[in-house]
């Protein structure tokens, strides 16, 4: 075979991946202002929901309890991980609203 003829098996050129320049994205962090009941506060009777106040409106589908613990205080400061709680928005939308699955105790939380 000639040096010019063309051979039966296609030629496959190098395939260099294709970059693009994508515009970085600018993910602002929430930032608890406030909760209520107020953290350590000692309370007689539990509280029936927990309302988390953040620094700017948050998208409810995007913010929940994977991204919040809710924790017990025993008296010696241990804390018990607290199970089943559910979110709701609150009245405003920065706020998020805490409702425990399970009946709390009156303690520190």
């Amino acid at each position: 075979m000639s040096r010019f003829a063309r051979s039966a098996h296609p030629r496959i050129a190098p395939c260099r991946p294709r970059i693009e320049r994508l515009e970085p994205r600018r993910v602002r962090s929430f930032a608890a202002v406030a909760v209520d009941p107020a953290p350590g506060a000692h309370l007689t009777t539990p509280p029936a929901v927990l309302t988390v106040t953040f620094d700017h409106p948050i998208d409810p589908t995007s913010l929940g309890l994977s991204d919040i613990q809710l924790d017990e205080v025993d008296g010696s400061g241990d804390l018990t991980s607290i199970e089943g709680a559910t979110e709701a928005v609150g009245p405003r939308d920065d706020q998020l609203i805490l409702t425990s699955g399970e009946p709390l105790s009156p303690d520190h939380y």
